[in-house]
């Protein structure tokens, strides 16, 4: 199961990430503002997510444009949807986990799809 997560200003409780991922998502594509900002608060939620498992893939609601993720958020797990809009993002990583859960063989398919 994989789900869209929307980022924006003041969203700092991640509760929604929490409920998602204890309730059986695998992976949360993080529709983010910009080049795909994240909350802060959210984003430490996320982080100790990642630690237990799930797949974030940090996307962005613009139109267009390209998601540059962090070395450092990259080394902990984060992946880049690049150019992919959320829902298209949600799609592969929904394929990509019938294949891998390593976040680097999946971040390789964003880049090349």
């Amino acid at each position: 199961k994989v789900d869209i997560l929307y980022s924006y200003s003041n969203d700092g409780s991640g509760v929604a990430a929490k409920a998602l991922f204890e309730h059986g998502t695998k992976g949360i594509v993080v529709a983010g503002s910009g080049a795909g900002s994240i909350h802060k608060n959210q984003k430490d939620v996320l982080k100790e997510l990642l630690k237990k498992g799930l797949k974030v893939v940090v996307s962005s609601r613009v139109v267009a444009g390209c998601v540059a993720v962090s070395d450092s958020d990259e080394k902990l797990g984060f992946i880049s949807a690049e150019d992919l809009n959320p829902q298209k993002a949600r799609v592969l990583l929904i394929l990509a986990l019938t294949k891998t859960s390593d976040p680097k063989k999946i971040q390789e398919y964003f880049l090349k799809y």
